[in-house]
């Protein structure tokens, strides 16, 4: 009978046993039938990700939970629609939220084949990776990659620099009026005032605009 491997100590993981350990829960799921073995190991690994949370061992876990997640929706089946109990298994997943049961049967379409994941992707929180399986399968405009780490800091500040740049192109515009208007007054201390508080405004903008601009 195909088991789980034994969910380890703490103490005792290094980056080596962490990854042999996610790809050890990748072979060994398929062969799992029974849901509370899933969900028993699904718990105490959710407790020791969280542990490790921030640590460079975390991800290979997250990947290896995500596995588990999966092969709970594969055993779900389809869902019954709103408002209808899981037939086969309504008694043995009471403790399983409803968003959580629609959560674990949009990561079973990963292991049925229906998205190709990296090992990188599958090493996601649950709420990302099916983002990322919804957008694959066009049934949302859901992201269609994961990005984490600088990169998702780098799209982060990609995002912010796109508006800065329209804020700079309406402030270039109106600040051009601006100018017209006051070139229109007579000359006198309040017109020079507004005329240095708007050269102030531009160069604020376009020193915002530079400081979030990064490469493609």
């Amino acid at each position: 009978m195909t088991s789980l491997p034994a969910v380890p100590d703490p103490a005792r993981l290094t980056p080596t046993s962490i990854e042999r350990l996610e790809r050890q829960v990748a072979t060994a799921i398929v062969g799992i039938d029974d849901l509370d073995t899933l969900e028993e190991w699904q718990a105490q690994a959710a407790a020791l990700a969280e542990y490790l949370r921030g640590k460079e061992m975390a991800a290979p876990m997250l990947g290896a939970q995500r596995r588990v997640e999966a092969r709970i929706g594969q055993l779900l089946g389809a869902s019954p629609g709103p408002g209808r109990p899981d037939a086969e298994y309504s008694m043995r997943v009471s403790n399983i939220a409803p968003q959580d049961r629609g959560y674990f049967r949009d990561l079973a379409r990963a292991l049925d084949g229906e998205v190709e994941l990296t090992d990188e992707e599958w090493r996601a929180s649950r709420r990302a990776l099916v983002r990322l399986i919804r957008g694959r399968t066009g049934e949302s405009n859901g992201d269609t990659t994961i990005a984490s780490g600088p990169r998702a800091l780098g799209q982060q500040r990609k995002a912010v620099a796109h508006i800065a740049h329209q804020a700079w192109l309406l402030a270039s515009l109106e600040n051009d009026l601006a100018f017209d208007v006051i070139r229109q007054l007579p000359e006198n201390e309040e017109k020079e005032k507004w005329r240095s508080d708007l050269r102030a405004a531009r160069t604020t903008i376009s020193r915002l605009l530079t400081a979030l601009s990064v490469d493609d």
